[in-house]
């Protein structure tokens, strides 16, 4: 179906199979019916703030580990995909690197396997502290 309306071998026909990621809708339900205090925006919408007040002032705020946390797992399931673009892609010039180094299109894949590790490891570094509030925030009660 993607071949009859020209999303075959192109970035736009990756992007839009690779959008849709479930895992972020389930841990953003389990995040906000668990982690979220049903206190503080009762509390809020009987202050008179609104449902959109309630969800862009307060909600938000306190969800930036649930953020952060999708951001990094997005990003590594997107940066490591191997079959998706293989079954998609036909031209070597749009496969992703993980596709390339599978079908061995370079000559150096161990420097190649190495610039695959190189952006995850950066992603992890930038994310670990909001990781690590996510993962620590509950348990100390203060």
């Amino acid at each position: 179906t993607l071949d009859l309306i020209g999303l075959t071998d192109s970035r736009l026909g990756i992007t839009l199979c690779s959008a849709p990621f479930p895992f972020g809708v389930f841990l953003a339900y389990i995040f906000f019916t668990t982690v979220v205090p049903r206190e503080i925006l009762e509390s809020a919408r009987l202050d008179g703030l609104s449902e959109w007040g309630v969800f862009l002032r307060l909600a938000l705020r306190m969800s930036w580990p649930l953020w952060s946390l999708l951001i990094f797992f997005s990003f590594i399931v997107l940066w490591n995909s191997y079959q998706l673009p293989l079954m998609l892609l036909n031209s070597p010039e749009f496969f992703p690197l993980p596709v390339g180094l599978g079908l061995g299109l370079s000559t150096g894949n161990a420097l190649v396997g190495v610039l695959l590790i190189v952006p995850a490891i950066f992603v992890f570094i930038g994310s670990q502290r909001s990781l690590a509030r996510g993962i620590f925030g509950g348990s100390v009660k203060g």
